[in-house]
């Protein structure tokens, strides 16, 4: 095949996907509500992109049979739970359950990502990287006239103004943060403890997202996730040394005399998560009567194929639940234990790949993405509208550390 040609694929491709993600990044929230206008949108061009690929001639070859299973099996669940809506008493019509769910055809963008990644991984996920900081950006902007102005503007990007937790002992009200924090962070912490370049850059925009994650969306398991990847990658990079054991010696010691020295901080932060704290454990608390409201509701109704397609806010008597905090478990609350564990699949092979390939160079993105995922998918939906963008291109990564002739 001629080598202008396929690359002209990839571009294009390029080209689609940022659009892709640049809707996802949630620029357009700032005028108007644009969640379901972006799925909407996304899935055609999702579709649009998958259909270029078709045409694609002498394609990499993807030996992985598990993807194409995992494609099809999300997409026939979509069409199963689709017809299952009046049957499950789901408060959804059919029209707002296809715009709220038609983020799966997203899953299509797996094949000509892997192509960009084969390709042009270098400038695509640098440019990825700074449309994340400019959302990033844009969101703080929000967070800081909202937290230390008077100033007031209509967007939705602001969940409410009433969304508020104390940070050492003043109030702030929280902004979310974005669907691709986490490739952004493995990014960073990549340049700086694997390739050792841009160094300075790289720890101005790690201390960034620390500073972000603590004051503005407060999201605790992220913060672990951060962590942990530096951590995996700062133990990876003293591996490669010449000096390796001193270097593990040396990063084991520094890791517990920090246990030792912060330990009552750390003792704190745990302490958040628990139902009698005074900040955090109501939450706890409304998150554990949720998982018994929908466990108690998926035994109800049919435990293999699940409770179906509803709205993100659940509201009952006891209070509101919304899907989007209980991770994982919504996979198998929603598409039963058949739809739950298609959903999961990639997760159980990147753990699996990221441990046979742990020493592989090529192995960083999806190493440091399999552990950012499994952390924040925890508390956090990544299975849902705009969040499930991440899916696809971690599934590509997972493509690309295996294919053994690739080398950085």
């Amino acid at each position: 095949m001629n080598k202008n040609l396929k690359i002209t694929y990839v571009s294009l491709y390029e080209f689609i996907i940022y659009i892709i993600i640049f809707l996802h990044l949630g620029f357009f929230n700032i005028f108007s509500r644009f969640d379901t206008k972006t799925l909407f949108i996304s899935a055609i061009l999702s579709i649009m992109c998958f259909l270029i690929y078709l045409e694609q001639p002498c394609k990499n070859t993807i030996k992985s049979k598990w993807v194409i299973y995992y494609v099809l099996g999300v997409i026939v669940a979509f069409f199963v739970q689709l017809g299952r809506l009046s049957s499950v008493g789901s408060n959804l019509t059919l029209i707002q359950a296809i715009t709220l769910y038609d983020f799966i055809f997203l899953s299509l963008l797996i094949f000509p990502l892997y192509e960009i990644l084969v390709h042009n991984q270098k400038i695509f996920i640098k440019n990825i990287v700074i449309l994340v900081f400019l959302a990033l950006l844009m969101r703080l902007s929000i967070w800081v006239l909202y937290n230390f102005t008077a100033v007031r503007f209509t967007n939705y990007i602001i969940h409410s103004e009433n969304w508020t937790r104390p940070v050492f002992g003043k109030l702030f009200m929280r902004v979310n943060n974005t669907c691709l924090d986490g490739l952004a962070f493995v990014y960073l912490a990549k340049n700086l403890l694997i390739d050792k370049k841009n160094k300075i850059l790289s720890i101005f925009g790690i201390l960034f997202m620390y500073l972000y994650v603590i004051f503005v969306s407060q999201f605790r398991m992220q913060l672990i996730a951060f962590t942990l990847i530096l951590l995996v990658f700062a133990y990876k990079s003293a591996l490669k040394s010449s000096k390796k054991y001193l270097n593990t010696f040396f990063l084991l010691s520094f890791i517990c005399i920090a246990i030792l020295a912060l330990s009552n901080k750390l003792g704190s932060f745990f302490n958040t998560f628990s139902t009698t704290n005074i900040s955090y454990g109501g939450s706890t608390q409304t998150r554990l009567l949720g998982i018994d409201y929908l466990f108690n509701r998926w035994k109800a109704i049919n435990p293999w194929l699940g409770i179906g397609f509803i709205a993100n806010e659940v509201e009952v008597i006891e209070g509101t639940y919304w899907l989007s905090d209980y991770g994982f478990l919504i996979a198998i609350v929603q598409y039963g234990i058949v739809g739950g564990i298609i959903q999961v699949i990639p997760f159980i092979v990147g753990i699996i790949d990221s441990i046979k390939r742990f020493y592989k160079k090529n192995t960083v993105y999806e190493i440091g993405l399999t552990i950012y995922l499994l952390i924040v998918g925890i508390s956090f939906n990544l299975l849902e509208n705009t969040n499930y963008i991440v899916i696809p291109l971690y599934i590509a990564f997972i493509l690309y550390s295996s294919n053994e002739r690739i080398r950085e």
